[in-house]
C-alpha cells in the first residue's frame, strides 16, 4: 500500500499509470478501483497522526505557512505547507482560504 501512495502522492502517477507500474515492473495486477481503495485506506490510517500534528503545530510558537499552485490533471489546486520547528504538514486543496481558516483559526502566537 506505502508504494501505491508513493506513486501517486509523490511521483503524482494517476491510477491507471500505477497499475501499469505495478504490473510491469512487479508482475503485480490489480484493478484501478484497489489502486483507489489503497490510497483512501492510507489517508484514513493517517487521520489520528494528523490530528495530533495539527495540534502540535497549534501549540508551536513559531508557525510558517506556505503556498503555491499544483496542477493536477491539467486542474489548478493549492499545494499548501505548514512547518514549525518539529512538524511539517503539506495538503492539497481546491479552495485555497477555507483551508487555511479551518486549520489556523484557532492558532494563537505566544511570546
Amino acid at each position: 500500500m506505502s508504494l501505491i501512495i508513493f506513486l501517486n502522492m509523490r511521483m503524482r502517477m494517476s491510477r491507471p499509470r500505477i497499475q501499469e507500474f505495478l504490473l510491469l515492473w512487479l508482475n503485480i495486477e490489480l484493478s484501478t478501483g484497489t489502486i483507489n481503495q489503497c490510497i483512501h485506506e492510507g489517508g484514513r490510517a493517517v487521520d489520528p497522526i494528523e490530528n495530533q500534528m495539527v495540534k502540535e503545530l497549534l501549540d508551536s510558537k513559531l508557525l510558517h505557512a506556505d503556498e503555491t499552485t499544483w496542477l493536477i490533471a491539467g486542474k489548478p489546486f493549492w499545494l499548501w505547507v505548514f512547518a514549525s520547528s518539529t512538524v511539517t504538514l503539506y495538503y492539497i486543496t481546491l479552495r485555497s482560504n477555507e483551508l487555511v481558516r479551518n486549520l489556523l483559526g484557532e492558532y494563537k502566537r505566544s511570546g
